[in-house]
């Protein structure tokens, strides 16, 4: 798969100050990074299942099959007037799934989604995906609500999600240490789709681009500091 700065490039989205910045630290980023690196369970090159620690819903709370939806990969699916619903949840633009949520319960429920929560693909083809920050999903008591989650993929070679991939229920929150620092960085600035309802799609993107190349090179062996990936994602606004 074409590296997602690449696809913007070719699509234009980035302003040419933001676009210069986000060049030089792909390059930084993924210097020392090992494409055939397969200690992760279930990224990059290993074809083992995610682990982890369990994830557990709610009382109440169930998800009926996970599918995907058409992402933003290629040049062609690139949407500069896509509309941010409040429907739209998580982050990344090569992973997006639609989660019918059902709360059983006879009160309203807030559905955490946390930070590390690992998608995994039911077939081999198809990327599994990571969380960097937490998703807050409300559903009405004894109501069912259908939502998109986008996910960073976890499996640079692989393909993005479409109408036809399937993925398995929610079972694990990663315990890979290289990620906290992505984590901790993420959750002060707006990453997730839903906080760009009045900054527009384009900011989005750019903030898309840096946090997955983040993600590869650590799904490739290369950890981080909080310091620098806050300078990689110095243009991003606080949240």
């Amino acid at each position: 798969m074409k590296k997602f700065l690449l696809a913007l490039m070719c699509t234009g989205l980035l302003a040419s100050c933001a676009f210069g910045d986000l060049i030089k630290y792909s390059e930084e980023i993924n210097s020392g990074t090992d494409s055939n690196f397969d200690e992760y369970p279930g990224m990059n090159v290993n074809d083992n299942a995610l682990t982890g620690n369990p994830f557990v819903l709610p009382t109440g709370i169930t998800i009926a099959e996970i599918t995907g939806e058409k992402n933003q990969s290629s040049e062609e699916d690139q949407d500069e007037n896509l509309a941010i619903t409040e429907n739209m949840y998580g982050s990344g633009c090569f992973i997006i799934v639609t989660l019918n949520i059902t709360n059983e319960s006879d009160k309203a429920q807030t559905v955490t989604l946390p930070k590390g929560l690992l998608l995994q693909s039911s077939n081999g083809d198809y990327q599994n995906g990571i969380l960097v920050k937490d998703v807050d999903i409300r559903v009405k008591a004894e109501a069912s609500r259908e939502v998109t989650v986008r996910f960073y993929c976890l499996n640079n070679s692989l393909h993005g999600s479409s109408s036809e991939s399937l993925y398995s229920p929610l079972k694990y929150v990663t315990n890979i240490a290289a990620f906290e620092p992505l984590f901790n960085v993420c959750e002060e600035k707006k990453i997730n789709i839903d906080e760009y309802s009045s900054l527009g799609v384009l900011k989005y993107y750019t903030a898309c681009g840096i946090v997955q190349e983040i993600v590869w090179a650590i799904t490739q062996g290369k950890t981080f500091k909080e310091k620098d990936i806050r300078k990689y994602l110095k243009h991003v606004k606080d949240a």
